[in-house]
């Protein structure tokens, strides 16, 4: 039996120093050279790796079998890209975890499966910023997490309570509108219009009955704050102390 594996080994190969087996496939110029194989498995004394063809163009590694690429990349080429089995995880060594619990959910967590730090949009650094866990919040912070980033938004729905450490400017990029404008007030409830309004000069804009205006230019003690009495464009002066 050895004088005919050693015999194959020739034709074929060699066996180095290691007892792998080297094999060339020459078919000589202009002919192809093909390897028709069913299926490889790896560890003659204990075998316990499987390569084998699973079906039409997909070669498949046996159940319980893993693929470790020691050094280098992987690259896909084509549009077919990289199918993952339902709820298989796609790990970063003591870093990351990415998995899809369900249909349309994707989740990303520390190593350990049980908290998550940051998503960085850009790079780790105040130039990017990102996403921060934080309890059951997020908090919008730059990409080293050293300070907080800025957000902008056609529109923001809050269902609970909008609080502002900082200064919360309304309507920044609107000057300040003759007799008042819809387009820079503060509105409440669900009473159309009704709400906090500013302008320069008497108010002229139309608010809900109650509403308050008050006036950038007043100069006296009847001219500085208004209230609406007709949910029109009817408004009332305060008369302030000074």
């Amino acid at each position: 039996m050895a004088n005919g594996i050693n015999a194959i080994a020739n034709l074929l190969g060699k066996v180095n120093a290691n007892g792998a087996l080297l094999v060339t496939l020459d078919g000589g110029a202009g002919s192809a050279t093909t390897m028709t194989v069913d299926t490889l498995t790896f560890n003659n004394a204990n075998p316990d790796v499987s390569l084998s063809r699973g079906a039409a163009n997909r070669l498949d590694l046996a159940t319980g079998d893993s693929f470790n690429i020691v050094d280098g990349g992987l690259t896909v080429g084509g549009s077919l890209g990289i199918t993952l089995g339902s709820g298989a995880p796609i790990v970063w060594t003591s870093r990351l975890n990415m998995v899809a619990p369900a249909d349309g959910l994707l989740r990303l967590s520390n190593n350990a499966g049980t908290d998550f730090t940051r998503l960085i949009l850009g790079t780790n650094d105040a130039s990017g910023v990102a996403i921060k866990k934080s309890g059951v919040g997020i908090l919008l912070r730059l990409g080293d997490d050293s300070a907080y980033c800025t957000l902008s938004a056609g529109n923001v729905h809050a269902q609970g309570t909008l609080n502002s450490e900082g200064i919360l400017h309304v309507a920044n990029a609107v000057a300040t509108p003759a007799g008042g404008s819809t387009a820079i007030r503060l509105v409440f409830g669900t009473t159309a219009g009704f709400g906090i309004y500013v302008g320069s000069g008497a108010p002229t804009v139309s608010a809900a009955q109650g509403s308050i205006y008050l006036r950038s230019n007043g100069s006296s003690t009847s001219t500085r704050c208004y209230v609406n009495t007709d949910g029109g464009t009817t408004w009332t002066n305060f008369v302030t102390a000074a």
